[in-house]
C-alpha cells in the first residue's frame, strides 16, 4: 500500500510537479532567481527543479499553481503588491 504522502504529481515525462513549474515559467516570465526568492529556497535550487536532479515539493508546487491562478485573473498591479507581501 502507497503511503499518500509518498505520492508525487509528474507532468508525464517522470518530471515532478513539472506541470507547476512549467506554467510559472510561461506564465509569470519569472528568472530563476526571482522562484527562488518567492519560494524561499536557495539561489540554484530552481535550476535543480528545471533540469529534474530535485523534486518540487507539494507545497511549493501549490504555491506556483496559485500564483499562476492569480496571474491570470487579476490585474498586474494587484499581483505585484501580493508577491511583495510574500518576500
Amino acid at each position: 500500500m502507497t503511503d499518500e504522502k509518498t505520492v508525487r504529481r509528474t507532468n508525464g515525462n517522470g518530471g515532478p510537479c513539472g506541470d507547476a513549474r512549467t506554467a510559472a515559467r510561461d506564465t509569470l516570465s519569472w528568472t530563476h532567481e526571482r522562484v527562488a526568492k518567492v519560494l524561499g529556497v536557495g539561489r540554484r535550487t530552481p535550476y535543480r527543479y528545471a533540469s529534474g536532479d530535485a523534486q518540487i515539493p507539494e507545497p511549493a508546487a501549490r504555491l506556483l499553481r496559485l500564483l499562476v491562478l492569480l496571474r491570470l485573473t487579476l490585474s498586474e498591479r494587484k499581483f505585484d503588491d501580493i508577491v511583495k507581501q510574500l518576500n
